[in-house]
């Protein structure tokens, strides 16, 4: 009876130990956070009062559970005014979206031209926020107007670079 109770001890003791292993080994395991969704040559528009504002096209887009979107290889934003006719096209070697914030960031050669107006900024990085309207940046830009060629760091601007505020300009400004 005593060799049964030893028998039926050590067996228990074997399987406790086993549990434990077994939950060590289920904190080595990371979830995964890669993306959930690839596609491919993606043309998103979006609307206000049924006419396009915004259209963004992609060559690639990563979807994350997060919501946050990634473009790897490329992206151009492209807003319209009022009467849906292109006013600013941004194109940027990289880009990224994070839902939490609800904010564009376009990394690498980043181009913004308003067509209308003849301006073009160029940068290395620039965020977008959509809800206001409004880009910025801390990195170098360069502007490019009919009148001026603009440099600085830091920059605040209406999407459509109507209205733009570079906050450490550098070089020589003509005044007329």
């Amino acid at each position: 009876m005593q060799l049964i109770v030893k028998i039926l001890t050590c067996l228990a003791l074997t399987a406790a130990l086993a549990a434990c292993q077994s939950k060590d080994k289920k904190k080595d395991i990371t979830p995964y956070e890669g993306p959930t969704l690839r596609a491919e040559n993606i043309e998103t528009s979006y609307s206000d009062s049924a006419k396009i504002v915004v259209k963004l096209l992609a060559p690639l887009r990563f979807d994350y559970a997060s919501g946050n979107l990634e473009f790897p290889e490329g992206l151009e934003i492209q807003f319209f005014d009022k009467k849906e006719v292109l006013e600013t096209k941004l194109t940027a070697d990289k880009g990224y979206y994070n839902k939490e914030q609800n904010l564009y960031t376009a990394s690498g050669n980043v181009v913004v031209e308003n067509v209308q107006q003849n301006r073009v900024l160029r940068t290395k990085i620039l965020h977008w926020k959509p809800i206001e309207r409004l880009v910025f940046t801390k990195e170098k830009v360069h502007i490019i107007t009919p009148k001026d060629e603009l440099f600085g760091i830091g920059l605040e601007a209406l999407q459509d670079l109507s209205r733009y505020k570079i906050i450490q300009p550098t070089g020589t400004l003509a005044v007329d």
